[in-house]
């Protein structure tokens, strides 16, 4: 029974894979595609002739599609490579501050600590 049941879908499938392959293409696919064969017929201006070249690059074709998410997707890159620099050079900043203020305290600390060493020094020199 098994066998018979994969036998069925084998058949199935090979009879529903010409129409997957025509309904990727939104333009009806099978005409398009013979007509795309006679592009090197010399044929008069202004026929509706479809060449392979519009096959590819027309609105609908499955190129086109791919073409168009690569271009969304590259934009979407660098807008998130524009905002990681910007949050690295926020960081860099915040850090350059953060630094500065820390050279500032440690610089109060050991003026401190000079004064009052030299304090002790006096007081004991009048002893």
């Amino acid at each position: 029974m098994k066998k018979y049941l994969i036998m069925f879908g084998f058949v199935a499938a090979l009879a529903l894979l010409p129409q997957v392959g025509l309904a990727q293409c939104r333009g009806g696919g099978g005409q398009t595609a013979a007509v795309a064969s006679s592009s090197a017929v010399a044929m008069p201006r202004g026929s509706s002739v479809v060449t392979s070249g519009q096959l590819l690059t027309s609105p609908g074709s499955l190129y086109y599609d791919m073409l168009v998410q690569q271009q969304m997707q590259q934009a979407v890159a660098q807008q998130q490579y524009a905002m990681a620099v910007a949050k690295a050079q926020k960081a860099q900043a915040k850090f350059e501050v953060r630094l500065a203020n820390a050279q500032k305290r440690r610089s109060e600390a050991a003026y401190k600590l000079e004064i009052d060493r030299a304090r002790r020094s006096t007081a004991l020199a009048k002893r």
